[in-house]
């Protein structure tokens, strides 16, 4: 080393005055610094190239929508994304700091500071974190909530620096952190003047449901929540929007997600372990009955509540909407992303112009080039995206929508001008598509009995597949819980009892077993006569009178409402036990032993090939093989009530009305749960309808099955 060494100073002063870092050193120096360079470098740049394929990972999960995060597969890998990233990064600042000190400590570190080659790998590596960093943050749910609430998600410790001061804002603010025992005091407060101002109009007027503005205003403090220190006139004057004040507008759109986010308040006391029907008054649970419920208007009614819950979502997992604290920091939220975009086109410019420069050079360089080079321009591709993405949410999203809309009110009420900018006219009546809309509008389907195409019998299949919520399934929901609202909910007998031949079908319901039980009697049944029905042309429908009075519905509609929420309710019991009224273990143990026995009694009979036989045969003859003696006993049952069913007087038009009006009544009885994380884990995967049709039951006053007693300890987790 000591010749070695006597080259040292005139490499420095060379490496001063030139690029070269090698133009007057030995071949010995050269080796031994190429030596103890190249081999971390490599190290390095791998470990760069890895993470940018986890950032690439978090930015593609996270854009392409957060309930993808609480599947399985996405959720692990997710996981396994933001666990190693700091490591990586960990690992890579290390060892690129010991970088150059390996070879001879005789060495000056300055041998390689001062070497270009060092510079651009030190510049590669230092935008590389920082882009992983943005990626993660970007990626990160920062939740602020009440106590009572029990869903707070701070950010990791090693982003706590990014997140803590827009957290600590949010925590303090009565419109996010204190939400829900504001909103338990401001209904007392509007029942006590609801009962001085007791109207006995036939339709309820809008009610105050708080939309926007609690900041900002004094409050005391009292046993159950928080009141506003003055009467609600004055608190309306001094900037609350509330429903009513949002009913005056023309546009019916932003007046429906006004109310939706306005819901999306009280359905947050629910979270908080608040009894609903012990604080809202009798008049706000009329006024919202009357708008969900309005005959003809089932898919306004479907959308709101989808619009609440995806407020319910946005909120409990979204790594934004802390932001909406305060109306600036959506400003300045907007302003970084917009600046973060201008940062990743500017780096990408000079990354790719001084990539280009180091091609032209001939001198010897370490490591390789493209393996800095493509990791840093995938990053900054990742992180213009999930910063553009950021920026359409802002923009796009409802949230948004309402904060326009209720300083539009506010404007009004002032008595200023109206005329708002043309952007924002435009942001209020754009809806999005899919962009921000969360539930995907539609049900899973399963069944124990697939219907023939031209091969062998019915053979057994677990199946489960998305489809669409037809619009029948809707309208014959809303008509039913018109109807059963006021008497309570049944298992399907409020539309049974109303005609002789539905009252001859009541032994089926009230069997003295579970629900589970009655739920996959009627669905094999069901299947059974969809079967016989299989070739029925919907064309030549003619119109029925519903049951409980309200629109006409065509044999074909019926059918399918019937068929598709059969299918649905036999999905529940399958895959999503915990969200019925039945203990979960044991409605799972039932419908593997129904389908057991189901595969056993079908595989007895399939020698005789179905193609040959008409609908009628092959009807016949599932009847006498599910009937068996042998047979489980729900077999046996929906045997027995298939073949009643097939001799109702009227024929097909009174056997789908009849299976309709159960179904319609049967899924709105297993929709009232006190299982509120049962619930929002369904919201975190895309929604149930199961879900969003207990959201609308909570809103109109229905908070429990009838009979229901206390719920359990497990079903009342948040």
């Amino acid at each position: 080393m000591a010749d070695n060494s006597t080259c040292i100073e005139p490499f420095l002063k060379c490496c001063q005055e030139t690029s070269n870092c090698f133009t007057d050193c030995t071949d010995g120096v050269e080796d031994m610094f190429s030596d103890s360079i190249s081999g971390q470098l490599w190290r390095v740049e791998a470990m760069l190239f890895v993470n940018a394929i986890l950032a690439g990972v978090m930015v593609g999960i996270g854009a392409y929508g957060h309930r993808y995060r609480h599947y399985g597969f996405t959720r692990y890998l997710l996981l396994g994304a933001t666990t190693l990233f700091l490591p990586i990064i960990s690992y890579v600042l290390s060892a690129f700091g010991s970088v150059g000190y390996e070879f001879d400590v005789t060495i000056p570190s300055q041998l390689i500071a001062t070497c270009r080659a060092y510079f651009i790998h030190t510049y590669m590596v230092i935008v590389s974190i920082c882009l992983v960093l943005i990626s993660a943050i970007n990626t990160s749910p920062i939740v602020a909530t009440d106590d009572r609430e029990d869903r707070s998600i701070h950010p990791p410790f090693e982003l706590l620096v990014q997140g803590i001061w827009i957290v600590y804002l949010a925590r303090k603010s009565f419109a996010l952190g204190h939400n829900p025992r504001l909103i338990v005091g401001y209904m007392q407060q509007l029942q006590v003047e609801n009962d001085q101002h007791a109207s006995e109009e036939d339709v309820p007027p809008p009610a105050p449901l708080v939309v926007m503005g609690e900041d900002g205003h004094k409050l005391e403090k009292q046993p159950h929540g928080f009141m506003f220190g003055k009467n609600l006139e004055e608190v309306q004057q001094g900037g609350l929007v509330t429903i009513d004040r949002v009913w005056q507008l023309e546009n019916l759109f932003l007046k429906d997600i006004c109310l939706s986010f306005a819901l999306f308040k009280l359905l947050r006391c629910r979270y908080a372990r608040y009894k609903l029907t012990n604080v809202i008054p009798i008049e706000t649970f009329k006024f919202v009955r009357n708008i969900l419920l309005k005959d003809g208007e089932h898919e306004r009614a479907f959308a709101m509540i989808a619009d609440e819950l995806s407020f319910l979502h946005d909120y409990y997992d979204s790594p934004l909407l802390v932001s909406y604290s305060d109306n600036w920091l959506v400003i300045v939220s907007m302003i970084i992303s917009l600046l973060s975009v201008g940062y990743c086109i500017f780096v990408g410019t000079d990354i790719i112009t001084a990539a280009w420069l180091k091609s032209q050079d001939v001198n010897k360089d370490f490591g390789n080039l493209y393996f800095d080079v493509v990791p840093v321009l995938l990053l900054l591709v990742f992180v213009a995206v999930a910063e553009a993405k950021d920026i359409a949410s802002h923009i796009c999203s409802n949230w948004t929508k309402v904060i326009l809309t209720c300083r539009c009110v506010r404007r009004a009420s002032l008595k200023l001008s109206p005329v708002l900018p043309k952007w924002v006219g435009f942001l209020l009546r754009c809806r999005c598509g899919r962009l921000m809309r969360h539930w995907s509008d539609k049900m899973r389907q399963s069944s124990l009995l697939v219907l023939p195409g031209s091969g062998c019998l019915l053979r057994l299949l677990d199946r489960k597949k998305n489809v669409e919520v037809p619009t029948a399934v809707k309208a014959c929901i809303i008509d039913a819980l018109r109807s059963t609202s006021s008497e309570g909910l049944s298992k399907g007998t409020t539309s049974l009892r109303q005609s002789q031949d539905g009252r001859s079908l009541l032994w089926a319901c009230n069997n003295g077993k579970g629900t589970s039980d009655t739920i996959l009697v009627w669905h094999i049944a069901t299947a059974i006569l969809e079967m016989r029905h299989l070739h029925h042309q919907p064309d030549d429908d003619p119109p029925l009178q519903t049951l409980h009075g309200g629109r006409s519905f065509s044999v074909s509609e019926k059918k399918t409402a019937a068929t598709h929420l059969s299918h649905y309710c036999a999905y529940l019991v399958a895959s999503c036990p915990e969200l019925l009224p039945d203990d979960d273990a044991c409605s799972k143990y039932l419908y593997n032993k129904v389908k057991k026995d189901t595969d056993r009694a079908l595989a007895i009979g399939s020698g005789t090939p179905v193609s040959p036989m008409s609908p009628e045969a092959g009807y016949r003859q599932l009847i006498e093989m599910l009937g068996a003696t042998q047979n489980h006993e729900v077999l046996k049952d929906a045997a027995k009530l298939a073949k009643q069913l097939g001799e109702v007087a009227g024929g097909e038009e009174i056997v789908w009305e009849l299976l309709a009006g159960f179904w319609s009544e049967m899924v709105l009885y297993l929709a009232p749960s006190d299982n509120l994380k049962g619930h929002l884990q369904a919201i975190d995967r895309g929604g149930e309808l199961i879900t969003l049709l207990w959201g609308l039951l909570t809103h109109i006053g229905i908070i429990d099955r009838p009979g229901d007693t206390a719920a359990s300890a497990s079903a009342t987790g948040v």
